[in-house]
């Protein structure tokens, strides 16, 4: 194996280390601030094949602002360094997305007024949606701020909140998912392809459900 090869896994590790990280911590917030409060009107589901969202204003205005007092995360004002590559052209240089119909620019873009922009005390980017009030319930995580190469399923992953509706009925736990929306530039991993512990995200892993 090459020293570029064996650098290129070696970095790729890290990014999976760290995104790791970012998920239990935040998965852990998330159910204690349910748990304590009982904020749990905010989440996308899948009632009867068709994506739809639960985003009642207060209790995602309240979960956000419970995880950014639990993590001490801070706010970024400006945000215009954060910005990553618009599906268009994701998708033109042999990218993939799990649902076409996914929109991911407003992350992608330096500023948007639906998105907040944090970071973390580690000094990872976390961009959330969930104070828009009925737009889609999601958190990108950009394990690596600043330092590169901001590519989506390299160091920048993109997960919703979810009751994993399949069936017409909810579960009561709400879960940090990629089920509904994510993306991939070439040769990254979708968030399932780490939390299962593959090396590799396979043409087959792009279906919404993976549970």
């Amino acid at each position: 194996m090459t020293i570029p090869t064996l650098l290129n896994r070696y970095q790729m590790k890290v990014f999976e280390t760290a995104f790791k990280k970012q998920y239990s911590v935040f998965q852990n917030a998330i159910n204690y601030t349910i748990l304590e409060n009982g904020t749990s009107e905010c989440y996308t589901y899948w009632p009867r094949g068709m994506i739809s969202y639960q985003a009642k204003f207060n209790d995602c205005t309240a979960l956000e602002e419970s995880l950014v007092s639990i993590l001490n995360l801070t706010p970024i004002k400006h945000g215009s360094e954060y910005k990553y590559t618009q599906k268009a052209d994701v998708l033109a240089n042999g990218g993939k997305t799990i649902n076409e119909v996914c929109n991911f620019d407003d992350y992608s873009s330096s500023v948007s007024p639906f998105i907040d922009v944090y970071t973390t005390k580690d000094g990872a980017i976390v961009k959330m949606s969930l104070k828009s009030g009925g737009y889609l319930t999601s958190i990108l995580f950009d394990v690596n701020g600043l330092k590169g190469p901001n590519k989506w399923g390299y160091d920048v992953f993109f997960m919703t909140l979810s009751k994993r509706d399949r069936n017409g009925s909810l579960e009561q736990k709400i879960y940090l998912t990629d089920e509904y929306c994510s993306i991939v530039e070439k040769g990254g991993r979708l968030p399932r392809t780490i939390l299962q512990n593959k090396e590799k995200t396979e043409d087959n892993d792009f279906s919404l459900f993976w549970h």
